[in-house]
């Protein structure tokens, strides 16, 4: 089964509906998510080049650790984690990334990964800034970018991502 966007997206906002209903706290608190798809999240040093990793202990695909890159910033580690649970997450249609699957993904073809780990910032990016909270904020003129960041948890660059290149929005918008 090929995963397009629109059902990537949907998948996050359905998390999101089935653990805050309506009322989803800014930044979304990973705790909950993570604690809901089984998953303990810790911060540990790891290569400057790795920003986390999922990993099943011993095989058991009922719990999960996530590891994250304790030297990068709050806001990486926010997207990082939000990340690794669509790798959680999808694992149900087969394309559950463990640091062994990772290495053979690598061998066989370096598109497989970019393509899974396309589908985890997709998700990510979803998950921590709803698209349909975003065009909300901006109806409302909310759109000091630092503002929008903090109240999503987010860097600069991955708002930037998310309002100009995925949401349409123009930068003369924010930036005027």
């Amino acid at each position: 089964m090929t995963v397009n966007e629109d059902f990537i997206r949907d998948k996050a906002l359905k998390l999101l509906e089935n653990l805050f209903g309506s009322d989803i706290p800014l930044p979304v608190d990973l705790r909950i998510v993570s604690k809901a798809v089984n998953a303990y999240v810790y911060c540990a040093e790891m290569p400057v080049d790795v920003s986390g990793f999922v990993y099943p202990p011993d095989g058991d695909v009922d719990k999960f650790l996530i590891g994250v890159n304790s030297a990068k910033s709050r806001t990486h580690q926010h997207f990082t984690v939000a990340h690794e649970i669509w790798h959680i997450i999808n694992e149900g249609y087969g394309r559950m990334i463990t640091l062994s699957s990772v290495i053979n993904a690598v061998a066989n073809t370096s598109y497989n990964l970019r393509r899974f780990e396309r589908q985890a910032n997709i998700f990510a990016s979803e998950l921590l800034m709803p698209s349909f909270l975003i065009k909300y904020f901006v109806e409302k003129g909310l759109i000091n970018l630092p503002d929008l960041c903090k109240s999503f948890g987010v860097s600069a660059h991955v708002m930037e991502i998310r309002l100009f290149k995925e949401l349409g929005y123009s930068k003369n918008y924010f930036y005027s």
